[in-house]
């Protein structure tokens, strides 16, 4: 049993595991607070893994301690998972920079307006002393310029697509790995589906994957029943 809890708070997290051992006792969150001391807000906190909502790491660590010994868990292995996952907190989102050019300097063009100015006189002098002896060669006909064809831009990534079909199944989605940050939680009940962009990569957990049916961009994804979570993205 201790090894089958280890596994579910590595591949569900900390908080769906301490709500999942909540909800197979049938205990609600006023009784935990009752028996804890740890208030509903920060319970939900910590259920929900909203982290930044608790009064700090030390504080939250000390709560996902007391909650866990509470409904009988490892409480050192789930205050040690707890710990991971904050270390490896996913990097934000950077939006591409405007680079800012700054203004070309004045001395080339100064340079090249004076050799520009020599040219045009030179060229002068030689017309005038020798424009009787030979005719000016008419210029050549100058090829038409043809405009760069603009490159067409890459196709967003495909969606992902998981619909249950051979019945319910828990769901997780995290961005990149098992301690990204969450993305979707909860039971994918028989019929219905999730869509995801993939515009970054993807973890997927998956309670029962023998009743998921995967697709990414519209084609078939075969998902093994045997591996309980998938990593996809834009490959």
């Amino acid at each position: 049993m201790a090894v089958a809890l280890e596994r579910e708070v590595e591949l569900f997290g900390v908080g769906n595991s301490l709500r999942e051992a909540r909800l197979r006792r049938g205990i609600l969150l006023e009784q935990v607070e009752a028996d804890t001391r740890i208030r509903i807000a920060n319970l939900e906190a910590l259920e929900d893994e909203r982290f930044d909502d608790l009064p700090g790491d030390v504080y939250a660590a000390a709560f996902v301690r007391e909650y866990a010994a509470y409904l009988g868990l490892d409480a050192a292995h789930f205050v040690e998972v707890f710990k991971e996952a904050r270390r490896y907190e996913p990097a934000p989102i950077v939006h591409d920079a405007v680079t800012t050019l700054s203004p070309p300097s004045r001395a080339p063009l100064l340079v090249l307006g004076t050799l520009v100015a020599v040219a045009v006189a030179a060229g002068a002098f030689l017309f005038l002393r020798h424009g009787d002896e030979r005719p000016a060669a008419s210029p050549a006909p100058t090829a038409p310029v043809k405009k760069a064809a603009k490159p067409t831009p890459a196709p967003p990534p495909g969606p992902l697509v998981l619909r249950a079909t051979g019945g319910d199944s828990w769901v997780v989605v995290r961005f990149g790995s098992a301690h990204g940050k969450l993305v979707w939680q909860g039971t994918l009940t028989q019929g219905n589906a999730l869509k995801f962009g993939l515009a970054r990569q993807l973890w997927v957990g998956l309670g029962k994957p023998e009743t998921i049916a995967a697709r990414v961009a519209g084609e078939r994804v075969r998902l093994n029943p045997n591996v309980s979570h998938f990593v996809f993205g834009r490959r």
